[in-house]
């Protein structure tokens, strides 16, 4: 024995019956070179403290089991017996395990405290707490599963605890769960306003005005003229930006929603282990798409999650319908993929007050990547880049195709990379606006905050050290956590709810 003994003590009562408590009372012994040290006794009392607490709780839920039976045999008759298998449980507090019963009459099971009490376990399941799922879920949205893991069996101070596959599965069953929830939304949502499944509205929806007043979602044209005057003092006339561009559409930001969308990619699972004549023979790399929307109303913002382009873009219109949002002006910020531009003007083709605007950072990186492989010495290729930005920053991109034709054949390497950039200036023309009066006015040029959502959402947690994904388990955890970037996790926990609202 030692010097010292901590005893806890840990009662349940029932109101109805205050004499049929439960008692939970366990205590431990402490030297007096443990007495003396801070960390040795902080160890003790935590240590004590927990498996009071998990017998305390296993004990009550037992108790709980039992009394189900014993009332269902006063009324029906029966004979109690305890089940073969505990209940397992993983919560904030740890993992532990209660006995539940069963109640038999004429050898049948007629009630079962494991299936008819509590939830169903299947197999090799644990049920998992509220509290557990906060931990496991928060953690893991950035973090590694194996980090996660150790965290958390560190917290609950348990040795063995939760092993790092087991909370995979959490996070890949947990997000399929939030995207069947915002899926259901989506489309019961669409359905109440008269769309369809893939975001377009019917004809009785059709004759509703979603068009917004134009006086409201459009910059006052004396701003902009003032701008344009105020941009070209000092300028010479190459870098003017021309008088004609008021008359283009500036947004009023106070009704104008950005959307910045983006796929990002991260390297896909093998199905299999494939052996080494298999490895020479497939050399291509295969990726799992993600599709991210950043949505952004002022100081107000919001971000979705999907596999596709194709399944995102209904959800923005559900989102925008919920939010009695598509009064004001939709404006996408995009790179320069034919395929995710051509989604959005098919998807919103019905919609008469949106615009989709070329990134500027992705802009200036296609150039540099096709005028690298296009011309001979860098210091030329350095020349015609900053003459091409500086008319690309102005709108002018006639300008920027002259420049890129007029360059002497000596000094180019392949002709074929001059020809693709002007192609994308071509394909991309209406995109592309004047970047340096956008920038003026205070409007946004490039798709940042998207790339930024990326990190957070996508790349920090699945794009380092090989890390590869399989599909579903690439979108359970980016949607997880989207969930906490929306700051909707409490929503979940506690209502398996989604707000669909945006968020300061």
């Amino acid at each position: 024995m030692g010097d010292y003994v901590i005893k806890m003590n840990l009662e349940v009562y029932d109101k109805k019956n205050p004499k049929d408590n439960i008692g939970v009372v366990y205590d431990t012994d402490m030297s007096e070179e443990e007495a003396e040290s801070i960390d040795a006794v902080e160890k003790k009392f935590i240590n004590l403290n927990r498996q009071v607490l998990k017998e305390g709780i296993s004990e009550h839920l037992a108790n709980i089991s039992k009394k189900k039976c014993q009332k269902y045999q006063e009324q029906n008759g029966g004979i109690i017996e305890k089940n073969g298998k505990p209940y397992k449980v993983d919560g904030e507090v740890g993992r532990f395990t209660f006995e539940t019963h069963s109640v038999y009459a004429d050898d049948k099971n007629v009630l079962n405290t494991a299936k008819d009490v509590f939830k169903t376990l299947y197999s090799k399941e644990w049920y998992r707490t509220m509290g557990f799922n906060e931990l496991a879920l928060d953690f893991s949205s950035h973090m590694s599963y194996r980090q996660s893991s150790q965290k958390i069996n560190r917290i609950r101070n348990e040795s063995e605890g939760t092993p790092v596959r087991t909370l995979s599965n959490i996070v890949e069953m947990e997000g399929a769960k939030v995207q069947e929830e915002v899926t259901k939304m989506t489309k019961n949502i669409l359905y109440d306003n008269n769309f369809s499944e893939n975001g377009t509205p019917n004809e009785e929806a059709k004759a509703k005005t979603y068009t917004p007043n134009k006086r409201k979602i459009c910059m006052n044209p004396k701003i902009v003229e003032a701008k344009i005057k105020e941009y070209n003092k000092d300028k010479p006339d190459n870098l003017k930006v021309s008088i004609n561009q008021q008359e283009n559409f500036y947004e009023n930001t106070e009704n104008t929603i950005n959307a910045s969308l983006d796929d990002v990619c991260v390297k896909k699972q093998k199905e299999k282990r494939p052996k080494d004549t298999e490895k020479s023979q497939d050399l291509k790399k295969h990726y799992v798409r993600n599709t991210i929307v950043h949505l952004e109303k002022q100081k107000e913002k919001y971000c979705l999650n999907a596999a596709s382009t194709g399944e995102v873009l209904p959800r923005i219109v559900a989102f925008l319908l919920f939010n009695n949002s598509l009064k004001n002006y939709l404006l996408f910020f995009v790179d320069g993929e034919q395929s995710l531009h051509k989604a959005i003007v098919n998807g919103f083709s019905w919609f008469k007050s949106y615009g989709i605007l070329l990134d500027w950072y992705h802009l200036g990186e296609k150039c540099k990547m096709e005028l690298s492989l296009a011309l001979k010495k860098r210091e030329f290729r350095n020349e015609i880049l900053e003459k091409v930005e500086q008319q690309l920053w102005i709108g002018k991109i006639d300008s920027a195709i002259k420049i890129l034709e007029d360059i002497d054949k000596d000094n180019i390497k392949c002709e074929n990379n001059i020809q693709r950039l002007i192609g994308y200036f071509e394909r991309n023309r209406n995109y592309i606006p004047c970047y340096a009066i956008r920038k003026s006015l205070g409007l946004r040029i490039s798709s940042n905050k998207a790339e930024k959502s990326n990190d957070l959402l996508v790349a920090n947690r699945q794009k380092h050290n090989g890390m590869s994904w399989s599909k579903d388990g690439s979108v359970a955890l980016t949607t997880i956590t989207t969930l906490y970037k929306n700051n909707e996790q409490n929503e979940w926990y506690e209502k398996s709810q989604i707000k669909f609202k945006f968020v300061s």
